[in-house]
Formats: structure tokens, sequence, C-alpha cells
């Protein structure tokens, strides 16, 4: 039985200098946030009163440096109760979270165009976007600005469009689920 011992330490000790080895050329997998960029997620809203207090709970509580994070939720001409749940929760978190969250009113007709508006009011580096009827993670944020800042592979700068000249054709929407047309019609 003791004539196993030799082979298998020797087998592991190999396991681990490759595994060593592997790691150290690949260097350190997930680069640290350099902490400077400023980013803004960007919710357009149209009647989710009964669906956004879980997605402002999980914004309010990222890890990114709250100084700069900025959080603009586009009210998209809702009917029901989405603005008063908004101004509310920013209200009752101003002071707890030290967070800048506004509402803002879109004063065009769509989602596409309130995301837009949103972005032209937004003052941060990097630019979010998720539903409003989604939540995120509390390293969401962190984990775009880590990639952003180290330039990643999967990274890309988007060119500006002019108003007008944006198109989607069948896109996914940050909770994974394939936008429609009729999710587009809006």
């Amino acid at each position: 039985m003791y004539w196993l011992i030799i082979p298998v330490a020797v087998y592991s000790l190999g396991i681990l200098t490759l595994w060593l080895i592997v790691r150290g050329r690949r260097g350190d997998a997930r680069p640290a946030a350099d902490g400077t960029t400023k980013v803004t997620v960007v919710v357009a809203a149209r009647n989710e009163a009964g669906n956004i207090e879980p997605l402002l709970e999980s914004l309010a509580r990222q890890d990114y440096p709250h100084d700069l994070l900025e959080i603009i939720i586009v009210n998209d001409n809702s009917t029901d109760r989405t603005p008063i749940v908004v101004s509310g929760f920013i209200e009752r978190n101003r002071l707890e979270s030290g967070l800048r969250m506004r509402l803002i009113y879109n004063p065009f007709s769509g989602k596409k165009r309130a995301i837009r508006y949103g972005i032209e009011k937004a003052s941060g580096e990097l630019i979010l976007t998720t539903d409003a009827d989604c939540t995120v993670g509390p390293g969401w944020v962190s984990a775009h600005a880590v990639m952003y800042a180290s330039g990643g592979e999967n990274t890309k700068e988007a060119e500006y469009v002019p108003p007008g000249k944006l198109h989607m054709r069948w896109p996914m929407s940050p909770c994974g689920k394939k936008i429609t047309r009729r999710h587009m019609g809006r």
C-alpha cells in the first residue's frame, strides 16, 4: 500500500507545477479597477412602478466608489406611479448612501430615445444601461469598470450616432431576453 504514495505525490507535484506555470503566464486574469473611471448607469423606465424598486436597491448597493457613480433613471412617459416610486426611493436614500441618483423626464417617445436622452445627460466616461425590471449584483459596475480600464478584448468604444440614425436589430436585453419587435415598439 505504501508503494502508491510515491507515484501519487510525484503526480500531484507535477500538476501543481503545471498549474503555477500556466497561472504565471496568464498574469492576473482580473486586473484591479483603477478607481478613477466615472461611470453612469442609465435606466429607461416606462410603467415599471411594481418592478423598479429592487433595481434601485441593487444599484444603491454597488461596491464601486459612490463619488464616481451616477445613476440616471429616465421616465419614459409612464402612466403609473413609476416617477413617484423612484422619487421616493431617491429621497429615502439620498443622505444614507451618498449616491448620486436622479430622475429625468424623457421629452420624446420610445425606449431608444429615452436611453439616448439619458446618455446625453450623463457625465460618466463609461455608460452602462440596464432594464428597469432587472436587478444587478453588487460588483456589476466594478466588473464593467475593470474591463473598461483594462481595455479587455470584449470592450468596444461606441461610435457616436446622430439622432434619428440609431437602428436596433434583434438585440439582447441586459436580462438576457431577446427583444422582439413587440418590445421595441414602445
